[in-house]
């Protein structure tokens, strides 16, 4: 999805912290504190999913979905993007060093991460602005006797539920039918798209948002009490993360 460059870009990146974090300096890096509206004391330095319009006291269930909600509310940018506080892109096409989770380690932020991962805003400006979308490169799943799939994976954490997954897919494809080949392709592949960061271009992002949250509404209405009580606040977020890289998947398919 390359496009046209953007010489003054609006780029702010939000850094999901849960606790006191270093985040490096940099412009387009917007650390933000989830869940304020449950903690004990709010943290210095950072931006507060308590403010303004919000759904802070959501978290236990909401995860990050707290903060993109508070910015897709409450701030203006040509681009948006999220990382956690120990989870950043690398802005180096040709980086090398990926572990067999496709991540790429370091034992802390230092000057020479931020090196490697071009972590420098001329460099992040150039990658961001010629895209709509960035997302986490996808990890394929280890090979085994029996071929697993993003499906058939789903609920192996102890913490996910398959029901709940399956009352998410059927909710969104009858609200949002055009999804529905995407699901299917999506489901079946053994490539999964992990940790639910990217960078969105405003109008996507905007778009990303108003149909994750009618989601999340339409799956509780749709979604029993014991099932509520029976899913740990974690399991949703996970369907919200599928639901991303099914919107990702959908517009490179068929530019929609």
């Amino acid at each position: 999805m390359e496009k046209q460059i953007n010489t003054m870009p609006d780029i702010k990146i939000f850094v999901v912290c849960h606790k006191p974090s270093y985040v490096p300096k940099n412009p387009y890096l917007y650390p933000i504190q989830v869940g304020t509206a449950l903690a004990s004391n709010k943290l210095l330095g950072m931006l507060h999913d308590d403010e303004g319009d919000n759904i802070s006291n959501k978290n236990k269930t909401y995860c990050e979905l707290t903060a993109q909600y508070w910015a897709w509310k409450n701030m203006e940018a040509d681009y948006y993007g999220f990382f956690h506080y120990r989870r950043y892109f690398s802005f180096d096409p040709d980086a090398n060093k990926e572990d067999m989770w496709g991540n790429i380690v370091y034992e802390k932020i230092s000057e020479e991460a931020i090196r490697e991962m071009k972590l420098n805003p001329e460099e992040m400006k150039e990658l961001i602005t010629k895209y709509d979308v960035i997302s986490v490169k996808g990890r394929k799943y280890p090979e085994q006797e029996e071929k697993i799939n993003i499906y058939e994976e789903y609920g192996k954490a102890v913490f996910q539920h398959r029901e709940d997954l399956d009352k998410t897919l059927k909710v969104l494809i009858n609200k949002y039918p055009k999804f529905s080949e995407t699901v299917k392709e999506y489901m079946k592949s053994d490539v999964a798209h992990e940790c639910n960061m990217f960078i969105m271009k405003k109008e996507i992002y905007k778009q990303y948002c108003s149909l994750v949250i009618d989601l999340d509404e339409l799956r509780k209405i749709a979604t029993s009490k014991k099932m509520i009580q029976l899913a740990v606040s974690k399991s949703f977020r996970c369907h919200d993360q599928d639901v991303l890289n099914i919107i990702c998947k959908n517009k490179v398919t068929s530019g929609a």
